[in-house]
């Protein structure tokens, strides 16, 4: 079984969100922007 991974880049205004998660929950920004991506934050 193969998966293709679909890539988006974050757009600036999802990394800005990204970060202001990482600072306020103290997580990874990478995991912040994977929440954020998700629509789950």
């Amino acid at each position: 079984m193969q998966f293709k991974w679909n890539y988006e880049p974050l757009t600036p205004d999802r990394q800005q969100a990204a970060k202001e998660l990482a600072d306020k929950i103290g997580m990874s920004p990478v995991m912040a922007g994977l929440l954020i991506q998700r629509g789950t934050c």
